[in-house]
């Protein structure tokens, strides 16, 4: 008798991302769809790291677990990003890490400190860009679209 591998159903995709606020990053999203995130955002393809034998519920709360360690504000393009955490959760779902070529731009600039340097302070963190927008937007504007109401 042949063995029969369990039916793989993805109803719900987790990605994190940066904002300048203290709490939790993750998100859903819908599978397979980048769409929503911009246009610098483009699927790639689908790998199958394995199965988990946790529950939609468990899923879940282990997904709210990691959002308290990756918060939006927490975001770094090198060090700390989307990544990261697809690393963590699948290994926390089916003891896999993700396959190393999905991180290793993030991972030899963080070997390489001048590479990290040559980049855009405002691509690295939430916080920065959040800086760098509210500074531009205040350039463009006068002095009396400023004052307090």
């Amino acid at each position: 008798m042949e063995k029969q591998q369990p039916e793989l159903c993805v109803c719900t995709e987790y990605a994190y991302g940066g904002h300048p606020f203290p709490f939790s990053g993750v998100f859903e999203i819908m599978p397979r769809d980048a769409e929503d995130l911009g246009d610098q955002f483009k699927f790639k393809q689908s790998v199958v790291l394995g199965f988990t034998d946790f529950l939609a519920e468990d899923v879940k709360q282990i997904v709210e677990d990691l959002g308290r360690k990756y918060r939006g504000d927490l975001y770094h393009l090198i060090n700390n990003n989307c990544n990261h955490f697809s690393d963590e959760f699948t290994q926390t779902l089916c003891g896999k890490a993700i396959p190393p070529w999905v991180n290793r731009l993030a991972y030899v600039c963080s070997r390489v400190p001048f590479l990290q340097r040559c980049l855009p302070k405002e691509w690295l963190t939430p916080i920065a860009l959040q800086v760098s927008l509210r500074g531009s937007l205040e350039s463009n504007l006068s002095p009396t679209d400023l004052s307090p109401l």
